[in-house]
């Protein structure tokens, strides 16, 4: 079971990195200016996977939201993709272990682990979206100071 799940979620996340890089860019060129995504915008997501798109795509395997969509993003902000490859079946054979290993122990009571886990997936992406806060507060708060 984890080695098929782990396969499962490594061939998805590669069409979903593939379609963000073939389909999402000319998407969000054509259509994004009518939700806000500009080109300066699409400019930050390509300086994010160039600093952070390894960890995003290996510790997006275990956040609710960010599961569905780094792969895409990766895509979008035109990751290498051997880099993506490598961290995405890094991802997706942790995630899978993690899960299985879960599942096999906790099975006799799958709903208080299903309660736990997304529990967790909702702490840990909080604990994101904070530090991104902060990390963008601190970087205008010092960006103000040096002018």
């Amino acid at each position: 079971m984890i080695a098929a799940a782990a396969a499962g979620a490594i061939i998805g996340d590669n069409g979903g990195y593939w379609l963000g890089r073939k389909g999402g860019i000319a998407l969000v060129r054509r259509f994004g200016g009518k939700v806000g995504l500009t080109e300066t915008k699409l400019l930050r997501v390509h300086r994010y996977f160039e600093e952070h798109g390894a960890k995003t795509v290996f510790i997006g395997r275990f956040i609710a939201l960010l599961r569905s969509w780094a792969a895409a993003l990766a895509g979008v902000g035109e990751m290498p993709y051997g880099l993506f490859s490598i961290y995405n079946a890094l991802g997706g054979i942790a995630w899978a272990a993690v899960f299985g290993v879960l599942g096999y122990v906790f099975g006799h009571n799958m709903r208080l682990l299903e309660r736990n886990i997304a529990w967790f997936s909702i702490g840990l992406l909080m604990l994101v979206v904070a530090g991104a806060a902060f990390f963008i507060w601190r970087r205008r708060r010092v960006a103000a100071t040096s002018t």
